[in-house]
């Protein structure tokens, strides 16, 4: 019996080792994040609130990567919060704040696969995956999030690398019920170009929008991207919402490119473009518009000094026509760490945020200039980023309201309160002074610091100058 039990041992051992031999190594990597914030005037939006000055916040993102070989690996990240410190909510995002804890707030942020075409360079990223557009100045205004998608890259030789993708949004339902048309999917090719010294980045994106998607979107239901339909129709004042006259699919496409040269060290020079058109049955839910912007960098010992622009269209003085504004799905363009969200710290939503379903983390409707002093060093482990900006709207003043005159002669006047945070007419001032001091090798203490003052130029908008606003926010984050 003792040699039966002797032989099954080895047995279970070689097995073992036979499946140990087999199984995949697994990497675990992620970060804590933990701010706190004093905010004064910290939205200049519509919905302005300045009730609730100080805030704390953590978020953990843990990412699991099961490797099989070269050629093939599987990618989980989850996420806990943002978790607002104190929040009575038990169940959701960022649940779990309040006495005791005990919130139900684990969210799938990716789960996707990769892998390699046998003998080939083919590489294709299956599931719900981060994809962005390409940004090398203040990040994409066009779309940079997580999505259900198909990723395909081939690089063609050294200098140049083809990638197509196919992502669906969403696919939601109207009134509980499916239907054939309420979907949105996006389409998209990429072909950096890398030289010696330089490197050029075109892009050309296509989305189909069903006709069933808007009109669930519009009458309260599932979905968001309000960035790619009007503001006026956005908010309320011009409202297409019958079936009938959304009865045609909705087409989107953007065209667009980045440039960086940086073979005149100690200069590097940036360029990017984007062009985006949205076609709709009517023209009133028609929205075209461009940005385009530059950078110039020159690299010292000590610190990095830059020069950094934007222009991009806005709205003219008729909503029957459209909007002008440069279309966008979701976008993560940050210039700045106090009217964006350009800093290290967890997201405080941006100064010129309006509602949570508009993000405004972009330069639409915007222009502005600002000097930029980066990586600043002057003490080991200690870095520091000054950035002053100026700038205003590249909107009409008169598209903050549309004027309509009823059978009976009476004009109604309504609002555009999302979607034209700054006119011809107002004014932008900011100054960041951000922080970072490496606590240890992997622990990162940092404090930002911002000012922040708004001139509007008339009285179109729905309040009134709100003086000077400032932030002062310090956290931690610890990647590991």
């Amino acid at each position: 019996m003792k040699r039966i039990m002797t032989l099954a041992l080895a047995a279970i051992f070689v097995l073992g080792s036979i499946a140990m031999a087999q199984a995949v190594e697994v990497k675990v990597k992620g970060n804590f994040q933990f701010n706190w914030s004093y905010i004064d005037l910290g939205n200049f939006g519509p919905d302005f609130d300045d009730t609730d000055h100080f805030d704390a916040r953590q978020r953990t993102r843990v990412q699991v990567d099961f490797i099989a070989s070269e050629n093939l690996q599987g990618i989980l990240m989850f996420e806990i919060g943002e978790i607002r410190w104190g929040s009575a909510a038990t169940v959701g995002r960022g649940s779990g704040g309040a006495l005791g804890a005990d919130g139900v707030n684990v969210e799938t942020k990716r789960a996707f696969i990769q892998f390699n075409i046998p003998d080939t360079d083919l590489l294709f990223s299956v599931g719900i995956q981060g994809l962005a557009a390409p940004g090398v100045i203040a990040g994409s205004p066009l779309f940079d999030d997580d999505v259900a998608a198909v990723l395909a890259q081939y690089p063609i030789n050294d200098m140049i690398t083809i990638g197509a993708f196919w992502a669906r949004l969403y696919d939601v339902a109207t009134n509980g019920t499916p239907n054939p048309f309420d979907e949105l999917d996006m389409f998209g090719i990429l072909a950096p170009i890398k030289g010696d010294g330089w490197m050029l980045h075109p892009y050309f994106v296509f989305a189909l929008v069903g006709r069933d998607y808007v009109f669930n979107y519009l009458n309260g239901g599932v979905g968001n991207t309000p960035e790619l339909l009007p503001p006026a129709i956005y908010s309320g004042a011009v409202v297409p919402t019958s079936r009938a006259a959304l009865d045609q699919r909705t087409f989107a496409w953007w065209a667009g490119s980045t440039f960086t040269l940086d073979m005149f060290d100690p200069f590097t020079f940036m360029l990017e473009g984007l062009y985006g058109s949205v076609e709709a049955k009517h023209d009133a839910a028609d929205r075209k518009g461009f940005y385009l912007a530059a950078e110039i960098d020159y690299a010292l010992d000590f610190m990095t000094v830059g020069l950094m622009g934007w222009y991009a269209s806005g709205e003219d003085a008729s909503w029957r026509n459209g909007s002008e504004q440069l279309p966008m799905v979701a976008g993560d363009w940050n210039p700045t760490s106090f009217a964006w969200d350009g800093g290290d710290l967890i997201s405080s939503g941006g100064a010129l945020a309006g509602t949570a379903d508009l993000s405004h983390n972009n330069p639409a409707g915007k222009w502005g200039v600002a000097l930029l002093f980066k990586d600043i060093s002057f003490v080991e482990d200690l870095t520091h980023q000054v950035r002053f900006l100026y700038g205003g709207g590249t909107n009409s003043s008169k598209s903050r309201r549309i004027r309509t005159q009823l059978a009976n002669g009476t004009v109604l006047v309504t609002p555009v309160t999302d979607g034209i945070e700054l006119t011809t007419a107002d004014q932008l001032f900011e100054v960041n002074f951000d922080s970072k001091y490496m606590l240890y090798e992997n622990l990162a203490l940092i404090l930002e610091l911002g000012l922040m003052h708004v001139n509007y130029g008339n009285t179109l908008y729905t309040i009134a100058d709100e003086g000077t606003g400032y932030k002062v926010a310090w956290g931690l984050n610890y990647k590991f």
